[in-house]
């Protein structure tokens, strides 16, 4: 068994025996091994869903084709920029809650 899922994916391997090496990781962690679940990462779903013959699959599309922009707000589902407080973003579900006063204020 290959040591890593990047390992198997860069030998080619089939799909039959990527299944194998997700059952077995997650027997081992069912059995209370310490193992890393590395088959959960955006890279390895999407080559797991190429290995099934899905070449279009959320996996492998950018998060702007997953949940574009709104034209007539300009609104994004979520911050883009990394360290942005999301309860400050305008139009979030928490808006009325963080910076609510700020918000008053400005207007």
């Amino acid at each position: 068994m290959p040591a890593t899922f990047t390992d198997a994916v860069d030998t080619r391997a089939d799909v039959h025996a990527l299944a194998r090496y997700v059952i077995a990781r997650v027997n081992a962690f069912a059995d209370g091994e310490d193992v890393v679940l590395d088959f959960l990462t955006r890279d390895a779903v999407g080559a797991f869903c190429s290995a099934l013959g899905i070449d279009r699959n959320w996996a492998m599309l950018s998060i702007d084709e997953i949940a574009p922009t709104d034209p007539p707000t300009g609104s994004t589902p979520f911050p883009r920029l990394r360290g942005e407080d999301p309860r400050r973003r305008q139009g979030t579900v928490e808006q009325g809650l963080v910076g609510a006063d700020e918000q008053r204020q400005a207007r």
